[in-house]
């Protein structure tokens, strides 16, 4: 019962999200264990949304730690226990008892004894800070502690890091890489550690969350501050399609060696090459405006617009448009007003912005099904079972057709907007030549970039 539990949760998770984001990328899969005691530890700045994409995600059966008061929540109280989570009595929670935390270290231990698997986030909470924040150290004391206990269990340490291209936005696109595992009794002999001593060994506790910290650093996206964050996020996407080629931007993965590159030496950068990088700072912020004023990406401004793709393009969303034409105007008058409330409704909840996408999920999640069925039982009533029925099985899947109709129509729209603007007749394009414009300062953009990373390579070597 329990498998069938997990399997089932799984497989809604990865439907709920599966239709939020656009695409969920995992990152060094082949990394994950084939089986045997595992602790995965990730980033936590989506609130429920990231132990939701490890139940997705990660192996089937890996029990979530969450915090006590998550029980007491409905709906979420629900899934929590469904998902078989071990909770954790957080000194941050009003009216826990902190002493409790000895049950949750006592059946951890267990669970990974067994040769299960548990997964947490070790920073202790979600948050919007664009950095890691310190680590708590129990992971180390619940590795340290199975150890102890469980002498024969050959136990891995697995981070996983979480990368949003906008963590509340609806079809946006989402990340999880997969770090390389801590073999437990490899870093112990590494580091002279005395695994029998458990988790009562404060420098050991110590030594392993130092570690820990590498780790998952090496799988996330840090930055000192968000205003930083989009300065590099641009720089870099700029710079993976000229290393990778336009068609890189349609995913996260490609982007994402050179983000952390470009994160991780900025603060030398910068220090080394200020006036350099001043320059670059305003030729992006500068870039960036003409794009967000023009309504144009990157990739349109690159774009040769060749006539036969152009008209395979339109050929091709005709004929999406006209097939799902149907069905997608059915959805949209069905699933129309459970749509847009969450929309309307979470920007002004009194929640912080790590829990927009939460909501979200979690309002959506109840609302369309009662739309669905209220409409059943109207159905019903009027027409009797001969409408009801049909009616139930057709306003979800025309749901999701509604949601294709729309996604393509705006992409139809954006494109030619888009042709019009840069390969369109002059009187369309305003005087001078747009495009020209635009591949201009793209350039000065790209060759400021280009320069300071031969200046910072060089003095690397």
């Amino acid at each position: 019962m329990r498998r069938l539990c997990d399997l089932a949760l799984r497989a809604l998770t990865r439907l709920v999200l599966g239709i939020f984001f656009r695409r969920v990328e995992v990152v060094g899969g082949h990394r994950l264990p084939a089986g045997g005691p595992t602790i995965f530890l990730g980033n936590h700045y989506n609130a429920l949304i990231d132990p939701a994409l490890a139940l997705g995600w990660l192996p089937p059966g890996v029990r979530m730690l969450a915090k006590s008061t998550l029980w007491r929540q409905m709906p979420v109280g629900l899934f929590v226990r469904l998902a078989g989570a071990v909770p954790v009595y957080r000194q941050v929670d009003r009216g826990v008892d902190t002493a409790k935390n000895v049950e949750m270290f006592a059946r951890c231990w267990r669970i990974l004894g067994e040769g299960g698997s548990i997964a947490l986030f070790p920073e202790g909470l979600s948050h919007n800070e664009p950095a890691l924040q310190p680590l708590k150290t129990g992971a180390a004391r619940i590795a340290l502690g199975t150890a102890a206990r469980y002498p024969e269990a050959d136990l891995s340490i697995v981070p996983f890091g979480l990368v949003f291209e906008a963590r509340d936005r609806f079809r946006s696109r989402a990340l999880m890489e997969i770090g390389h595992p801590i073999e437990l009794r490899r870093a112990a002999a590494w580091h002279g550690w005395d695994l029998s001593a458990g988790e009562t060994e404060q420098e050991t506790v110590r030594s392993l969350t130092a570690e820990i910290e590498r780790e998952l650093a090496a799988v996330t996206l840090n930055y000192a501050s968000w205003e930083e964050a989009e300065i590099v996020r641009r720089a870099a996407d700029l710079w993976v399609s000229e290393q990778e080629g336009v068609g890189a931007g349609h995913r996260l993965k490609p982007g994402l060696p050179y983000q952390r590159a470009f994160a991780e030496g900025y603060a030398d950068i910068k220090r080394l090459y200020p006036r350099e990088t001043a320059q670059v700072r305003r030729r992006t912020a500068a870039y960036a405006r003409l794009l967000d004023l023009t309504g144009l990406t990157d990739r349109q401004v690159t774009s040769d617009y060749p006539p036969a793709l152009v008209a395979r393009f339109l050929a091709h969303s005709a004929f999406e448009l006209l097939v799902l034409l149907p069905a997608g105007l059915a959805g949209t008058v069905i699933n129309w007003l459970p749509y847009k409330i969450p929309r309307w409704l979470v920007p002004r909840l009194p929640i912080q912005a790590d829990q927009h996408a939460t909501y979200k999920v979690m309002i959506s999640l109840f609302l369309f099904p009662a739309v669905w069925l209220t409409l059943g039982w109207l159905a019903w009533r009027w027409w009797g079972p001969g409408v009801a029925l049909p009616l139930l099985i057709v306003s979800p899947l025309s749901g999701y057709a509604a949601l294709l109709l729309k996604e393509r129509c705006q992409r139809l729209v954006v494109e030619s907007r888009a042709y019009l603007l840069l390969r369109g007749p002059q009187m369309l394009r305003g005087p001078g030549t747009l495009a020209e414009r635009l591949r201009a300062r793209r350039r000065e953009l790209l060759g400021s970039i280009r320069s300071l990373v031969d200046a910072y390579q060089a003095a690397q070597e």
